[in-house]
């Protein structure tokens, strides 16, 4: 069962990662708005100012560099060290996940970009099930392979 999870894993960083690409290529395109309606509002509800679009359109294309950068990290866990049952990466992979989704729907919703906390909902959606999944046939060594530091 545990291959099943982790190849779960890896399709869903995958997604992960084709999804940012798509986010920084349509960010340059009139099709930005794909990407930005479900904030738009919070920010301008009479519209979006002409002089914002070059800087929705950075913002936007950058956040979706990163996720792919992310998204490709996130898959490397899954692909390599996770496919050797390293407990280690399991950890990093929660714990990056942990931390991208508290971080970025505390200031989705501080900010008021409620549509962006319940679009966030999806990532983990598609990541913990199967961390949680593999969970119990991890390895506990470091990764040089020296015993686990308690």
């Amino acid at each position: 069962m545990y291959e099943f999870w982790r190849k779960w894993f890896v399709a869903a960083a995958a997604f992960v990662t084709l999804s940012g690409a798509a986010m920084a290529v349509l960010a340059l395109t009139p099709a930005r708005w794909l990407l930005t309606w479900h904030v738009d509002g919070a920010f301008w509800p009479a519209g979006v100012p002409a002089g914002a679009a070059a800087s929705q359109a950075f913002v936007v294309g950058i956040l979706g560099a990163v996720l792919a950068g992310w998204g490709v990290t996130v898959w490397a866990l899954g692909r390599y060290p996770l496919a050797k049952r390293e407990k280690w990466a399991w950890t990093t992979a929660l714990v990056a996940i942990d931390v991208w989704f508290v971080l970025d729907c505390t200031v989705s919703a501080v900010t008021g970009a409620w549509g962006n906390v319940a679009l966030n909902v999806g990532f983990p959606a598609l990541l913990l099930p199967p961390l949680i999944g593999m969970r119990g046939a991890l390895r506990s060594a470091a990764p040089s392979g020296r015993p686990a530091v308690a």
